[in-house]
């Protein structure tokens, strides 16, 4: 039987982040993200291993696609956005790698001598517009609607 947590144990380097407020975000250095709560996120989820992988220390804020600060500042309402000092913000599992490889260039995650190959694979399916950015915006839009999978409009405690 394996254990319910095997090789799941904390690492003494592991880099951690921290939930703040998008106020201390905005007025602080170094990585911050808007990450999304309350429902499952593989995206989310990747770009946080992509700085876990590299050992970079970053800030967490919950994205609330209903605040208008949120929205100014990431130029979008889905998350994950990341921000990197005073530059623009990048929300795409490309500029994800890129910023991670760019921030913190060991252990490098793209070897060089194929990164050309990584990106035409990743970006027809997780770059802007790409199979998977389409699918999350459908499935971002369904839910702040209220609808299920099937389409169908949720009732009120229905599961």
């Amino acid at each position: 039987m394996v254990e319910p947590n095997a090789g799941c144990e904390k690492r003494e380097d592991a880099r951690a982040f921290e939930y703040v407020t998008t106020q201390k975000a905005q007025a602080a250095q170094g990585l911050r993200m808007f990450v999304v709560s309350g429902v499952p996120s593989p995206w989310v989820e990747a770009a946080k291993r992509i700085f876990h992988a590299k050992g970079v220390d970053w800030l967490a804020v919950y994205l609330d696609p209903r605040d208008p600060v949120h929205a100014t500042w990431a130029g979008q309402t889905i998350g994950p956005v990341a921000f990197w000092q005073g530059e623009a913000p990048v929300n795409t599992a490309l500029d994800m790698l890129a910023l991670a490889e760019r921030i913190a260039p060991e252990p490098a995650l793209v070897p060089q001598d194929h990164a050309d190959e990584v990106r035409a694979v990743v970006h027809p399916f997780a770059g802007r517009d790409g199979l998977g950015w389409c699918r999350r915006a459908q499935q971002v839009a369904a839910g702040l609607a209220g609808q299920h999978r099937s389409g169908l409009k949720r009732s009120v405690g229905a599961g």
